[in-house]
């Protein structure tokens, strides 16, 4: 996936019964770790559509399948509300455990032409015509999986395939694609089946809907009318930011849909942090975007920011932290308690941070949501290093009731060379500490949990 930008999701969508594959298939982006944009449908839509998806009207002109698909893909690829780079969904495409998206591919083409269908021809011809542009062994990338397209590169292909697809040769617009700009990826062995037995793997697709798909997807998603993926309490990320230009837009991205607002406090940066904070929330209604005319400080900026928020709870989000995936499940799971803690990954000698009951008054950095009314008489100074650990403090003195979480909610990028904390203690850190990427460490942590290392 592209670094620190949002990704959107299209679905190209001609009507199919009440479209039950549809809306399964938006229950299954959850587990999509990659996607924090928004979902595009063009095409035809349904009553339980809710304002979370936004719908490009594209009626059906031809009975040529495929026709009318590039139709919907061009409508789609020429709105300008799409983000540059995409991931293009099918209804019948489905997610079934979280995971990040992949590059994957059927194999060679040559392979891929045992049967004898209408897609099988297809296949065949674009095989051709790869060849003709040079490309030896073309790969098939026909396979129902998502794929991440960009719009220039998808319109190039456009002008390529449409012109074949009234014709006896029509070309394959995915498998066009990925050849071309030469994708690569790994091998997937196709599940599209009519068969519940075969829905297993990370990616399946179904030929028509089956009960499985239910069971698999019970709950609604917030793209369903009365969807009850709303929290229970509304929370608020709390983001005092200096200077972090290269860093923001990742924990922008991190930001899951169930938050309901960001305050973003500037302490008068002097690089693009704010400009890129700007342009975030031209696309992102949740932000509120304060500055400070001149720095006054971390403590001073934390207080605003508390100051600021309106939701039952908050967490603080610096910009050069993020959250990971399951920040979204905690967040449900609130039970209403002062400080509701989750595990934390940090860059010391690939730690984890896990409170309990028997350790949480140690240490907790960052690793909680608070009650925004419990927070209410405590301030941060601009004393301290951790101005966190100095509330916290300030937080144990008073009476109060905690719930605990076993759930990676968080990577906190500490110590960051060069960043605050590394300075103020004068590079005791070091770049030697700082030994496994977060992302590999929270891989591993998913792993244990299954049992799988």
């Amino acid at each position: 996936m592209p670094n620190n930008e949002r990704i959107d999701v299209v679905y190209v969508y001609k009507q199919s019964g009440n479209g039950d594959e549809l809306k399964h298939s938006l229950r299954s982006l959850r587990n999509l770790t990659d996607f924090n944009g928004k979902v595009f449908v063009v095409g035809d839509s349904h009553t339980w559509f809710s304002d979370e998806i936004i719908h490009i009207p594209c009626p059906s002109k031809t009975r040529n399948f495929y026709l009318d698909a590039e139709e919907k893909w061009l409508k789609a690829l020429n709105d300008e509300r799409i983000s540059d780079n995409f991931i293009a969904m099918n209804d019948d495409m489905y997610i079934t455990e979280k995971t990040s998206l992949p590059v994957m591919h059927q194999g060679y083409i040559k392979d891929n032409l045992s049967r004898i269908s209408t897609h099988t021809k297809a296949l065949m011809h674009t095989g051709e015509y790869l060849k003709s542009k040079g490309i030896d062994e073309p790969l098939s990338y026909a396979g129902h999986v998502p794929m991440l397209m960009n719009k220039a590169k998808r319109l190039e292909v456009s002008a390529i395939v449409k012109p074949t697809l009234n014709t006896e040769k029509p070309l394959l617009a995915r498998t066009v694609y990925g050849n071309l700009f030469n994708i690569g990826g790994e091998y997937y062995e196709d599940r599209k089946s009519r068969n519940s037995y075969l829905m297993e793997g990370t990616f399946i697709s179904t030929q028509y809907f089956v009960p499985s798909l239910s069971k698999m997807f019970p709950k609604k998603s917030r793209y369903e009318v009365g969807s009850d993926t709303k929290p229970k309490y509304s929370v608020s990320v709390l983001m005092p930011l200096y200077n972090e230009e290269k860093l923001v837009t990742k924990a922008l991205n991190s930001i899951p849909h169930n938050v309901a607002e960001i305050i973003v406090v500037d302490d008068g940066s002097t690089d693009n942090t704010r400009k890129i904070v700007r342009e975030w929330a031209k696309t992102d209604d949740r932000i509120r975007l304060y500055y400070n005319r001149k720095n006054k400080g971390v403590g001073y900026t934390i207080n605003r920011c508390y100051d600021l928020a309106t939701s039952d709870y908050t967490v603080i989000l610096s910009g050069d932290d993020y959250f990971h995936p399951e920040m979204e499940d905690i967040i449900d799971s609130i039970d209403g308690s002062d400080m509701v803690f989750f595990n934390l990954s940090y860059n010391i000698k690939s730690k984890i941070r896990r409170p309990t009951p028997k350790n949480y008054k140690s240490w907790a950095g960052s690793c909680k949501l608070v009650r925004r009314k419990f927070m209410e008489g405590v301030r941060a100074s601009n004393k301290l290093v951790n101005e966190d650990l100095e509330l916290y403090t300030k937080l144990l003195k008073k009476p109060h009731t905690v719930q605990f979480t076993d759930i990676m909610g968080k990577h906190y990028n500490t110590p960051r060379e060069g960043s605050l904390t590394d300075r103020k203690q004068k590079g005791e850190f070091g770049k030697q500490y700082v030994t496994i990427g977060s992302d590999a460490l929270w891989r591993r942590y998913n792993q244990e949990k299954k049992g799988e290392v």
